[in-house]
Order: C-alpha cells, then sequence, then structure tokens
C-alpha cells in the first residue's frame, strides 16, 4: 500500500504541504470539491500536522490559509492541523 510506502509518504506530504504554500486557494478549493475522494484523516493527521520538510512555512500557510473567503470546514481543519504542526515545531 502506498501509505505504508515511506518514500511515498515523503513525497506526497511535502507536494500537499508545497502546493498549501504556493497555491493555497486552489489547492483548498481542490481539498473541497474532493472530500469523498481523498483521505481526510490521512491528509490532516499524517501531512498537515507532520511536516516532513522544514523548507515549508507553516506560518505562512496558515495566515494564506486564514485570509481565504471560504468558511468551510475542511478551511477549519487546515487551520486546526497547521496550528498542531506549528506548536509541534
Amino acid at each position: 500500500s502506498c501509505a505504508i510506502n515511506v518514500e511515498f509518504s515523503q513525497i506526497s506530504n511535502y507536494l500537499v504541504l508545497y502546493l498549501l504554500e504556493n497555491k493555497t486557494n486552489l489547492t483548498i478549493k481542490a481539498i473541497e470539491n474532493n472530500t469523498d475522494k481523498l483521505p481526510m484523516d490521512y491528509i490532516q493527521k499524517r501531512i498537515i500536522e507532520n511536516p516532513v520538510s522544514d523548507q515549508i512555512d507553516l506560518q505562512k500557510i496558515y495566515q494564506e490559509v486564514e485570509k481565504l473567503e471560504s468558511a468551510s470546514e475542511i478551511k477549519d481543519m487546515v487551520l486546526e492541523a497547521l496550528k498542531t504542526a506549528i506548536d509541534k515545531y
């Protein structure tokens, strides 16, 4: 399974956070439009709350997500997960 493959996990972790940092609005919309197809718990707990790269600016992502006009559960979930990650690091 891909979730067990360490390399895949690291790449997916970096990619999701990179997209959140650089294409915040587009990434949030993509997640919102595909919640039925995406492993939301995995995205929250294994990716956003546990970044594998220190090259990702979690504070910047938090600020960009917070600015979005969307008032969705996904935005709230991402902000909560980012708070957890920021507190850890």
